[in-house]
Formats: structure tokens, C-alpha cells, sequence
């Protein structure tokens, strides 16, 4: 019988990695597994990390690498007191570097069972020029990868032949 005991979730708070969440818990009720939600923080493009930002006018200013920590933090508690209201054991991780290499290390390191994400279903060019994630973390893990179409993925591009 295949054991499941702790599921890697990376979430960076996008519909499509709730979606993932939802099958992971499902997963996580079946087999009374641990999830672990896993964000990457990646540096903001053309900002330096000491660059300042004031959120109160009258607060002190703070660099906003430690901004995006703390909104981060904030937002993987709240999921994180989700999933203890329906008894699910979970914790969070948060890293700083990129998703692909960040979830990797993370599932290796917390020696996961499986790892559930959603997918956004980029096509064509812009598959071709920013890759996908998912299908970048399929190729390199070390343990399965159930991977989550969006609803809007799903639908087929051509309708389906008349029956008849």
C-alpha cells in the first residue's frame, strides 16, 4: 500500500496553487498526511533588495525584501489556520530564491512523499520563453508530482465531435 505522510505544496497565492492546496488536503485527510506549503520569494525585477518602501505614512520605511517576507508570512499563517481548522497537520516554509530550485530542495530536505501543485497551462510562446514551472519541477523531482489543471486548462480548445 503506497504511504503518504507529508505533501510539499508550493504556493505562491495564485487561484491555481489554491486549487493544488485543495487536492493536496483532500490527500492529506485520506492518508493523515503533513502539508507543507512552500513559498518562493524571487527578488522584485530591476529593484535592489535595500530598496526602501514606506506602507505608513508615517512609519518607518523598510527594504522590500523584508516587505515581501512579511506579507508572505502573513498570508501562509492565515492558509496554514485553514488547514487546522479542518485538522489537517500543516507548517510553512518560506525561501528566497527560485520556486523550481526552492521546492526541490524543500521536498528533498522534509524527505516528501509527494508533491501537488496546480499548473497555469502556458502555451506556445510564452511557454517557450518563460518555461513552466511545473513541468521544470516534474522533470527534476525525486518523487511524485500530481500536478493540477486550472478549470479554464482544461477545456478543450476544439469542441468535441456531434454524437450520432
Amino acid at each position: 500500500m503506497i504511504q503518504i505522510q507529508r505533501i510539499v505544496v508550493p504556493m505562491d497565492f495564485s487561484d491555481c496553487s489554491k486549487r493544488g492546496l485543495q487536492y493536496a488536503t483532500a490527500l492529506a485527510e485520506r492518508f493523515d498526511a503533513e502539508i507543507v506549503l512552500v513559498h518562493a520569494i524571487e527578488a522584485p525585477l530591476n529593484l535592489p533588495p535595500q530598496t526602501l518602501v514606506r506602507l505608513d505614512p508615517e512609519g518607518p520605511p523598510m527594504p522590500i525584501m523584508d516587505y515581501v517576507r512579511e506579507a508572505a508570512d502573513r498570508r501562509l499563517k492565515a492558509m496554514l489556520a485553514e488547514l487546522e481548522l479542518v485538522h489537517v497537520k500543516s507548517r510553512g516554509v518560506i525561501d528566497l530564491g527560485d520556486v523550481r530550485d526552492i521546492v526541490l530542495e524543500q521536498s528533498k530536505a522534509l524527505k516528501a512523499d509527494l508533491i501537488v501543485m496546480g499548473t497555469n497551462g502556458r502555451k506556445g510562446l510564452r511557454h517557450l520563453l518563460i518555461g513552466s514551472v511545473a513541468e521544470d519541477i516534474v522533470r527534476r523531482a525525486s518523487v511524485p508530482v500530481l500536478t493540477i489543471r486550472s478549470p479554464d486548462e482544461a477545456r478543450p480548445s476544439v469542441p468535441p465531435p456531434a454524437e450520432g
